[in-house]
């Protein structure tokens, strides 16, 4: 046994304390943190001293701390604070938990440190014992095979994930048991191992689902340095698989989305440019002064036909708009089959001499509709699916004919229009129903169009309740099928939309109109088509100037842009409104997405134009107010 030295010039305080320290029925030292040294230690230690705290406790094989530990310590003793844990450790044999406890001792720089050991049940435990347990309390298979690939040990989770009871496989063969959807990558794995190569792979696993596993393989070799089996643990990477399988897709998808984007702004650039150049040039060739009259005429039908493509593209896109937003409302009209298809055989003709064609023959079966066969539906949009689908069939169509019927059933009507053009490959009859999409994308593509008449046609005929579809090779052209399922009328209740259309007289001398427009070219457009009405007529070009003169005068209706300089044209409605509930207000913007309608009218409204203004709807909407 060894003593303190200089036991003389021990500090009483310090003495009190190896006192009580010889007392305590536990381990227990004096740590002192300056000198990284134990200065003294109880019987159960054979009060060591001038030793480290770890060569100490190695000593008598007490093996829970590190240096690390140690240097954990010193640093929670230089901020005063006190330490307690529990640590578990082997000692003869036997798995032990000991307590670990810091106190300071007071008026010194020293701690006392005691260790009490806590047996318990599971401390009794071997430690053959307690690694077992270890190893199958562990989420990841664990299996050992012999040289000749039989089965020797494996844990709970390696037979649950093959689906087996644990006493069931033991000397099975490794490739019974898992089953691999791909044998010989098992078997070019095992060559390896028994080449003394670790190795790691992935394989799939068959049975009631497709289940994917990362196998890291270890070999084992005996005395004799040979190849004496194999350690293999398994971690099942199936949900980490498939979120790799969907985030590739996903950055296809966005990859894919990025191209369509950089094609569709290269195809509408294209689109816009194209009948700009003509009414540009066209609207520069109307300056000549020696233009004759002839020629004049046949610059401005180019540039209003031209206009006119370009407000269709600026339509489809706020249709598309619309009804991504469901935001488009079906009107319930009744709708005589056979007077809908006179006028959609005029609209046949006007969009085949829209597009310059030769030509085309044009059939519409009715040979099996009744004269009288009446149905609701909402016959605009109707009207505009055809609208669509038969200019998809000029545009694509040399020669030939094109054809238009209708199948009666007790639930729904099955319109279809066939041509004899070119065909749709069948890798591209689903997405050219998608927005943006086309056939061909490409900038050398042989036709033009926005690739959105589709799109509205798909989403038009879903509001209706129906579906749409295509039966198309390029030997007998393309067939667009659509359904709209029949509703049941009363004819009473009916509002009949066809007939002998009324007389309008637009003869308005003894009405007074207030134009509220700041753009001058408007308000000189707006002015010119009313001039012909006879109708008074007066101008404001901003918010407060509006409503000074509705103040002072007097009108029969008032024409309201809503963007306007100083107050818009949505607090003017509403201060007129509060002013005078019966005047008629009709918004006349550009401002025409999906909600902008039903803003104006929440405002005060009573009607909606939307830029640019056509002459025809103009009059139409304030004779309904004049009448």
């Amino acid at each position: 046994m060894r003593t303190p030295t200089n036991r003389s010039i021990i500090p009483p305080r310090t003495r009190l304390d190896i006192a009580v320290l010889l007392a305590l029925p536990f381990p227990a030292c004096i740590y002192d943190p300056a000198n990284g040294i134990v200065s003294y230690s109880n019987s159960f230690f054979n009060q060591e001293n001038s030793i480290g705290l770890i060569e100490l406790l190695e000593k008598f094989n007490y093996r829970f701390l590190t240096y690390n530990d140690i240097k954990i310590l010193n640093h929670r003793i230089k901020l005063e604070l006190k330490f307690s844990t529990r640590r578990i450790y082997y000692k003869a044999d036997q798995v032990k938990s000991v307590e670990i406890n810091l106190s300071f001792i007071p008026g010194n720089n020293q701690v006392l440190f005691f260790f009490n050991e806590i047996w318990s049940q599971e401390s009794a435990l071997s430690k053959t014992a307690y690694i077992e347990e270890l190893v199958h309390s562990i989420a990841e298979g664990i299996a050992l095979i012999d040289e000749n690939d039989n089965l020797t040990f494996c844990n709970k989770s390696f037979a649950s994930f093959f689906g087996h009871n644990i006493n069931d496989i033991s000397g099975l063969k490794l490739l019974h048991i898992i089953k691999p959807a791909v044998i010989p990558d098992l078997f070019l794995q095992i060559e390896c191992l028994k080449n003394f190569q670790e190795t790691n792979f992935e394989i799939k696993i068959t049975n009631d689902k497709e289940r994917v596993f990362l196998v890291h393989a270890t070999p084992r070799t005996n005395k004799e340095n040979k190849y004496n089996g194999a350690f293999f643990t398994f971690m099942e990477i199936t949900e980490r698989v498939e979120i790799e399988k969907e985030l590739i897709i996903a950055k296809d998808k966005a990859l894919e989305a990025d191209r369509l984007k950089s094609a569709f702004l290269a195809n509408m650039s294209h689109e816009i440019r194209t009948p700009m150049n003509s009414i540009i040039g066209f609207s520069t060739m109307l300056k000549n002064e020696g233009l004759e009259k002839k020629k004049r005429n046949q610059y401005l039908d180019i540039i209003n036909n031209r206009g006119k493509h370009l407000l269709s593209i600026l339509n489809d896109i706020i249709d598309i708009s619309k009804i991504e937003e469901n935001q488009i409302q079906l009107i319930n009209e009744n709708c005589n089959l056979l007077q809908f298809f006179d006028e959609i055989k005029e609209i046949y003709y006007n969009e085949l001499a829209k597009q310059e064609k030769k030509e085309i023959k044009f059939l519409i079966h009715s040979e099996n509709i009744p004269e009288d066969y009446n149905f609701i539906t909402d016959i605009a949009h109707l009207q505009q699916i055809f609208v669509n689908l038969l200019s998809n069939a000029i545009k694509f169509t040399e020669f030939g004919v094109i054809e238009l019927g209708t199948e009666l059933t007790a639930e729904e009507l099955v319109f279809y229009i066939k041509d004899s053009g070119i065909g749709i490959p069948i890798d591209k009859q689903e997405i050219i129903f998608e927005r943006f999409r086309q056939v061909d994308d490409s900038i050398t593509r042989s036709y033009g169009g926005t690739g959105l008449g589709l799109s509205i046609c798909k989403g038009l005929v879903t509001l209706f309740g129906g579906k749409i579809w295509v039966n198309s090779d390029s030997v007998n052209g393309s067939t667009f099928y659509f359904t709209i399922p029949l509703k049941k009328m009363l004819l009473e209740e009916a509002r009949q939309c066809y007939g002998i259309k009324e007389e309008k007289n637009y003869n308005w001398e003894d009405r007074r109109i207030l134009i509220v427009e700041d753009d001058s070219t408007c308000y000189e457009f707006l002015a010119e088509v009313l001039s012909s009405t006879n109708c008074k007529h007066e101008h404001a070009s901003s918010g407060p100037e509006a409503l000074d003169m509705f103040k002072k005068g007097k009108y029969d209706l008032v024409l309201l842009d809503i963007q306007l300089p100083e107050i818009d044209g949505y607090q003017i409605a509403k201060i007129i409104r509060s002013s005078d509930t019966k005047i008629p207000i009709i918004a006349q913007t550009a401002h025409a997405m999906s909600d902008d309608r039903q803003k104006c009218l929440t405002a005060g409204c009573n009607d909606y134009i939307s830029k640019p203004v056509q002459f025809e709807i103009l009059l139409d909407t304030i004779y309904n107010y004049f009448m």
